[in-house]
């Protein structure tokens, strides 16, 4: 997966996804605590080229963060922005299904946005115990990602599908869709409790 990911970033650099200016609206926790004007260290699961990330540090001083991507090519692109390698931010190459691999600890969130889908399904347990492992007693994850009969899904050949709620695209990028049920059940198995699930429904 980490090849085709990093073509996929060699082809489309910071073009393709756009900033995700909606963190702080969808997850009330993560304003409260910027808000708070304490330090506040986030650590961004597969951030790609830090779109989750460098929105927040902009606006915040009190905030900095880590970021890991399995992908060559999106970590040297966050390495050219102007904020990394200050004392507030900093970029790694990291395969987050290898164990121990995650060794930047003690933050209060960890964001997975649109990242667990990536990964294998054999392998999403394991991914998650290192994101567990990266966050100070009482952390948080901030998750989301695609949904059973998304319309992403639905796009999807039989030729695709690889097995249950599994496909890969014709780039070779592979995309799993999860139920809230399947989401729980993977976090309660390394020992989160759920603050809030739901389904995003959009008309």
């Amino acid at each position: 997966a980490g090849k085709n990911w990093h073509k996929f970033y060699m082809r489309n650099g910071d073009k393709f996804f756009k900033d995700r200016h909606y963190l702080t609206k969808v997850f009330p926790f993560l304003q409260e605590s910027l808000d708070s004007g304490d330090p506040v260290a986030i650590i961004e699961i597969g951030c790609g080229v830090a779109n989750a990330v460098i929105p927040l540090l902009e606006l915040f001083p009190n905030c900095s963060a880590t970021a890991v991507d399995f992908a060559p090519s999106a970590i040297s692109i966050v390495k050219r922005h102007n904020l990394h390698d200050t004392k507030r931010f900093s970029a790694h190459v990291c395969d987050i299904t290898v164990p121990d691999s995650i060794t930047w600890k003690g933050h209060d969130f960890a964001t997975m946005i649109f990242v667990l889908s990536a990964v294998a399904p054999e392998k999403m347990q394991q991914a998650i115990e290192n994101v567990k492992r990266s966050l100070k007693p009482g952390g948080m994850v901030l998750f989301r990602d695609y949904a059973v009969s998304d319309m992403a899904q639905l796009r999807f050949s039989k030729s695709q599908r690889l097995g249950h709620n599994y496909y890969v695209r014709h780039d070779g990028t592979r995309s799993f869709f999860f139920s809230l049920e399947g989401v729980e059940f993977l976090f309660r198995n390394s020992g989160f409790q759920r603050v809030e699930s739901y389904y995003i429904r959009r008309k």
